[in-house]
């Protein structure tokens, strides 16, 4: 058996910025992201 997994971050690529950060005007956050991940047990 095995589960597969999709997540997905930003799909919108819109601009963000971390809120807490000094420098938030200056350093935008990473675009879009896709992580696809697959859970083999071994029983």
């Amino acid at each position: 058996m095995g589960t597969a997994t999709l997540v997905g971050q930003n799909l919108a690529n819109d601009t963000q910025r971390l809120a807490t950060a000094l420098n938030k005007y200056e350093v935008v956050m990473p675009g879009r992201r896709l992580m696809a991940t697959l859970r083999i047990a071994t029983n």
